[in-house]
């Protein structure tokens, strides 16, 4: 009988991280549809700007992770025949992230997208990267964020009403 215990202890635990697992993967499928839809929210939340078009939101329940897929997905879902371009940012309590977007009728301007988020990276304490249509921003002062913001948003406005 002793013998048969830790047989039956490794069976419960197996079957526990079965469930802990697809449990995991429902979550995961989920966050991914819940990203999904606010993707869509963003980009009818677009505004024109000179002769083309801008979204911008700080997004404080989204993950410094899940701001670049989301800012590609909203950038997906606009026109592609007007230039565009697409900032989105999120702080914690540690850290500033920032992520700008352009279609490739903004980036045919000659700028890539890390140009909106040079400013930006400095007020928040760190830099900025990226090449051709993805950028990307980050840095230790998450209290600065919506000052960040506002200067990628300037820069992106100027983008946009640049002949």
């Amino acid at each position: 009988m002793l013998g048969s215990r830790p047989e039956n202890a490794v069976t419960t635990l197996h079957a526990r991280l079965a469930a802990l697992a697809a449990a995991q993967e429902s979550l995961r499928g989920l966050r991914k549809r819940e990203l999904d839809v606010l993707a869509g929210s963003l980009s009818g939340q677009r505004r024109e700007v000179g002769d083309g078009w801008l979204v911008t939101a700080r997004l404080d329940d989204v993950s410094p992770e899940e701001l670049r897929p989301l800012a590609v997905a909203v950038l997906g879902r606009t026109p592609d025949v007007a230039p565009g371009a697409v900032v989105l940012a999120t702080a914690s309590s540690d850290k500033a992230q920032l992520v700008a977007a352009i279609n490739a009728t903004l980036l045919g301007r000659g700028q890539p997208a890390r140009v909106l988020l040079g400013l930006a990276g400095k007020t928040v304490g760190g830099g900025a990267g990226g090449t051709g249509p993805i950028g990307t921003a980050g840095g230790r002062w998450a209290e600065r964020v919506d000052a960040a913001l506002t200067q990628a948003e300037s820069a992106a406005v100027a983008l946009l009403t640049r002949s």
